[in-house]
């Protein structure tokens, strides 16, 4: 069986109270938020997958988060590369996906 590729998309969004978070989807289809939370130690990510399933796990960034929501549906395991593209993205926290992370890079199939 050839495996294929498959590009996932993140995307900044508020929601209605005005909240930034990130949206994580594949094609048209949504996979899941990430949220930022300010802890003592610094932001940690967390994961809603959608209606009130949230990840157990906090992530240290929220490229983490992401390679975590790709394991989570078993795409790493079906597909060959998994490239990240990035739509309208403004995140400015400690932790969030940067220039550094050298995005155009990353295949999360190799997560």
């Amino acid at each position: 069986m050839k495996r294929k590729q498959i590009t996932v998309r993140i995307e900044s969004r508020e929601d209605h109270d005005e909240i930034t978070y990130t949206r994580v989807s594949i094609y048209n289809s949504h996979l899941a938020d990430i949220y930022f939370l300010e802890e003592p130690e610094g932001y940690r990510y967390c994961i809603d997958y959608g209606y009130g399933c949230w990840d157990r796990e906090t992530y240290e960034t929220e490229l983490d988060a992401v390679r975590r929501v790709v394991r989570h549906y078993g795409l790493n395991g079906s597909y060959h590369n998994i490239p990240v593209r990035m739509g309208y993205y403004c995140n400015s926290e400690s932790g969030a996906i940067t220039y550094r992370d050298n995005i155009q890079a990353v295949n999360l199939a190799a997560a």
